[in-house]
């Protein structure tokens, strides 16, 4: 499956070395899941969760996960495992579309990432 995970420049340096293996998954006040979030939408327009921290979008990568992968999880359905209340999600979704969202419940290898597109202003222009 061909998604897709937006990241800052110092981050992208430490995914060349050791995979995608962090994230914020806020389940509530007190509690924080560390695992990466992935999107099917190649659009930046679509991340507006980075609109206080646009860093986080110099970079996007393209990721390839390899057959089924039970560490692969719909942000939505996860979500309802989670048992967050309406309001949380809602929170969490910061008025986009969740059904773009992945969470990826380990690490993802560095081998995974078959291309890589840095941003300049609002497109992706430069690939590498």
């Amino acid at each position: 499956m061909k998604l897709y995970h937006y990241t800052s420049k110092a981050a992208f340096r430490r995914i060349l070395s050791s995979g995608i293996k962090y994230g914020e998954v806020p389940v509530n006040a007190a509690i924080t899941l560390d695992y990466p979030w992935l999107t099917s939408s190649p659009v930046f327009i679509d991340q507006k969760w980075a609109d206080e921290d646009p860093h986080k979008t110099e970079v996007k990568l393209h990721v390839d996960i390899p057959g089924i992968d039970d560490c692969l999880n719909k942000w939505p359905e996860l979500a309802k495992e989670l048992l967050l209340t309406p309001l949380q999600y809602s929170a969490i979704n910061c008025d986009c579309d969740p059904s773009h969202w992945y969470v990826y419940l380990g690490i993802i290898p560095a081998e995974w990432v078959t291309h890589v597109t840095y941003r300049k202003g609002s497109k992706y222009l430069i690939e590498g």
